[in-house]
């Protein structure tokens, strides 16, 4: 009887590690691919800052006349 007992314990404790080790899988799937997103962000956010800047630059020309 306590054989019987201990087995099932431990299927039970198995199945309990097996389930967490796939719920853990999944999580890092899932923050692997928001980590990736942000990296996309990121750059495309770093692309369109120096757009703005350029365009500040081209709107400003070369500063204030010169009057001679």
């Amino acid at each position: 009887m306590q054989e019987q007992l201990n087995k099932r314990n431990t299927e039970t404790f198995e199945q309990a590690i097996k389930e967490l080790y796939e719920k853990s899988y999944d999580q890092r799937v899932y923050v692997d691919q928001l980590h990736s997103g942000l990296l996309a962000l990121q750059e495309r956010l770093n692309a369109l800052e120096q757009q703005l800047i350029i365009q500040k630059v081209q709107l400003t020309g070369l500063g204030p006349s010169v009057r001679n």
